[in-house]
């Protein structure tokens, strides 16, 4: 609001000092139609604006008790985030990503909530045992996870390897696939899938 309420006077003094309205835009970086709006103002009128501004309800405002919750707890969050929550707890929700960006931020000043930086830290892991992802070598893409090998075959006269795949869901393993893969090129290759 303070920002306005310069600009205003600025505008007014350089008005004063003969500038030409392109003058006065080009130096201040705002347009011609907002030195003409700014120029069309008596100073009455312009500090009850600025005021008004202030006193205006936004569309976030049913919200802000979530925003302030959730950014007490998580002071890490960016708008993005707390954008996306509040899409999962009220599906009817719609802002833009600005108008969010723009309220997380008063909210954060208002509140002298200071976004935090979250270090993660990276550990090596154990690969699972018995765990299969398919790659397509085509495409590089991963076909299936979360599959495990149940059993396999070494068929040595043909260089093939048949498995045993069982979908690994709810706990549960089941005999789901057959998949044969056979060695081109001197890579491994899926041959054939069959229940």
């Amino acid at each position: 609001m303070k920002k306005k309420l310069m600009l205003y006077l600025e505008i007014q003094q350089m008005k004063e000092r003969g500038f030409s309205i392109q003058q006065i835009a080009k130096q201040l970086k705002v347009s011609r139609t907002t030195v003409y709006n700014y120029m069309e103002k008596t100073p009455e009128e312009a500090f009850e604006w600025v005021n008004s501004l202030g006193s205006r309800k936004k569309k976030l405002d049913p919200y802000k008790d979530w925003i302030v919750a959730w950014l007490q707890k998580y002071p890490h969050l960016n708008a993005s985030q707390i954008q996306d929550w509040l899409l999962e707890k009220f599906p009817d929700f719609t802002v833009g990503e600005s108008t969010m960006r723009l309220y997380v931020n008063q909210i954060r000043e208002e509140y002298q909530i200071a976004k935090t930086k979250v270090v993660r830290q990276y550990e090596a892991v154990d690969p699972i045992p018995n765990k299969l992802d398919f790659l397509d070598d085509s495409s590089n893409q991963i076909l299936w996870t979360k599959y495990v090998i149940n059993d396999y075959e070494i068929d040595s006269d043909n260089k093939q390897v048949i498995f045993d795949v069982g979908s690994e869901e709810y706990g549960m393993h089941s005999n789901d696939l057959k998949i044969t893969m056979c060695q081109e090129d001197g890579k491994w290759k899926i041959f054939s899938i069959s229940e």
